[in-house]
């Protein structure tokens, strides 16, 4: 008995690390999301140059050109895109965008996004933010953010193993504290501590849904 109730806490465990996982890790990826009503799609990648399409709400696309630059950082070249071309099987581009981007840094936190005119826009007063936040940008190139991080992952995990392992040793818990030691404990005695591991998880998932929410 003990060991079909020791199998089924460590397959529980098992459930709650994938969990843990799939949260800190599904969300982490540059290849296609939306981020402030624009939707980008990685559509082609060729050594440092990787092409996006940029879908908006009022149903027009423009094509994204990401290169990286000398010293490690990004520039975004943004172009219109026009009609579909069937001889060469691909959509005519048209003209740059008034701006081009730059996004330089180690990481998402400490990143910065420029903004600069091509030459033959200097008069331009467009505003540079006009379809394009600074934080899509930062996640076309770091990829958005996880549900969760590394430690609050840690941290639930941890609560969560507390409480299997108190579920999964309730009888000799209960052996250890009873005060008549002689005596087996009953299933009565047994099942508060049961009971107590399984408010240990589910303390686990109230953090976990903290955690998320946040």
């Amino acid at each position: 008995m003990n060991k079909g109730r020791n199998l089924i806490v460590l397959m529980c465990c098992l459930l709650v690390l994938s969990l843990l996982t799939f949260l800190a890790k599904s969300r982490n990826t540059n290849k296609n999301a939306v981020v402030d009503d624009v939707r980008y799609v990685k559509v082609a990648s060729n050594d440092n140059v990787t092409k996006y399409e940029f879908y908006f709400v009022e149903d027009f696309v423009m094509v994204g050109i990401m290169s990286t630059l000398e010293d490690g950082s990004k520039k975004i070249n943004v172009s219109h895109r026009g009609d579909y071309i069937e001889e060469t099987d691909e959509y005519e581009i048209l003209d740059d965008y008034e701006y081009y981007y730059t996004v330089s840094g180690t990481t998402k936190d400490n990143a910065v996004v420029n903004h600069y005119l091509h030459e033959e826009y200097q008069d331009s007063t467009k505003d540079p933010h006009e379809y394009f936040t600074d934080e899509f940008f930062l996640t076309m190139v770091y990829g958005k953010d996880p549900f969760i991080s590394f430690w609050q992952a840690v941290i639930v995990a941890a609560i969560a193993a507390v409480g299997g392992m108190i579920i999964g040793k309730s009888e000799e818990l209960c052996v250890h504290f009873r005060k008549d030691k002689k005596e087996y404990p009953t299933w009565e005695e047994i099942g508060l501590y049961k009971k107590l591991g399984g408010g240990v998880l589910i303390i686990a998932a109230i953090v976990l849904i903290v955690f998320v929410i946040i």
